[in-house]
C-alpha cells in the first residue's frame, strides 16, 4: 500500500499563529474492502483523538467512487506530524496494519480556508450533509482573480439559503488548486443543483487548467465534527 506524503518540517513558524488551516487526507479504498476500511478507520481516528488535543475530523464518502476524504482542522502546524499515519499493529503483517491492507493509497494536502469566498460554512457539515465538490486547477498567476470572483459570488448570495466552503491548496499539489464544497440537505437537491451556473464558471473557465467534480456524503458516525 502506498502512502504519499509531503514534508512540512521547518515551515510551521510562518503559519502557527493562524487556525484556518486544514489537512485533507484522501483514502482510496480497494475493491471489496470498504467494510474493513470503515471498521479500522474508526479505530485509527480514536487513536488520533487520544494523541491530539482538540482533535476534530469530518469524514466525507465519495458517492461515485470507493474513496473517502478526511477534513482535519489544524490549530498548530508544528504538530502536523502527529496527524500522519503510524503503524498500530505488529506481528505477521510486518508493519502493515489492517487499515493499510484495505487501501490502494492515500494522499495528503494542506489547505487554508478562504473565509470571504465561503458562504454560511457553519451549516455545511451538520445541516447540509450532501456535498457537491469542485476542485479547480488554476493557471499560475490567476489565483487572486479566481478568489476575488468567488468572493463576489458569496457576497451576492449572502442572503440566500446556499452554503459552501472554499479551501486553497498550500502544499500537496503541483499546480494552484481551489476546493469548493457546496452543501445540500438531501441527495435529490444535490443531484439537481446546477453549481456551474451558481459560480458562473463560464466567466473564468479560460483560467482553469483542469477541473474535477463529484458528489459526497458526510459520514456522521465516524467521529467528531470539524471541517474547518
Amino acid at each position: 500500500m502506498k502512502w504519499c506524503f509531503f514534508w512540512l518540517a521547518g515551515i510551521s513558524i510562518f503559519f502557527v499563529e493562524a487556525a484556518d488551516y486544514c489537512l485533507i487526507q484522501e483514502d482510496f479504498v480497494k475493491f471489496g474492502k470498504k467494510e474493513l476500511y470503515e471498521t479500522e478507520k474508526k479505530q485509527d481516528l480514536q487513536t488520533l483523538q487520544k494523541k491530539i488535543k482538540n482533535f476534530r475530523v469530518c469524514v466525507v464518502e465519495d458517492l461515485e467512487n470507493p474513496q473517502f476524504a478526511l477534513f482535519m482542522p489544524i490549530e498548530d502546524l508544528s504538530k502536523l506530524s502527529l496527524y500522519l499515519p503510524t503503524t498500530r499493529n505488529e506481528g505477521p503483517l510486518r508493519g502493515q496494519n489492517l487499515l493499510e491492507t484495505s487501501l490502494s493509497f492515500s494522499l495528503f494536502s494542506l489547505h487554508r480556508v478562504l473565509e470571504k469566498a465561503s458562504l454560511h460554512p457553519e451549516n455545511l457539515e451538520k445541516m447540509r450533509p450532501y456535498w457537491v465538490y469542485l476542485l479547480y486547477d488554476v493557471t499560475p498567476g490567476y489565483e487572486d482573480f479566481l478568489e476575488q470572483h468567488l468572493e463576489k459570488i458569496a457576497y451576492k448570495n449572502r442572503d440566500s439559503a446556499y452554503c459552501w466552503k472554499v479551501w486553497k491548496t498550500l502544499l500537496g499539489a503541483d499546480v494552484p488548486k481551489l476546493l469548493l464544497c457546496v452543501g445540500f440537505a438531501t441527495k435529490e437537491e444535490m443531484k439537481e443543483a446546477e453549481v456551474e451556473n451558481l459560480f458562473q464558471e463560464s466567466t473564468f473557465r479560460e483560467v482553469l487548467r483542469g477541473k474535477k467534480q463529484g458528489w459526497g456524503r458526510v459520514v456522521s458516525d465516524f467521529m467528531t465534527s470539524g471541517a474547518k
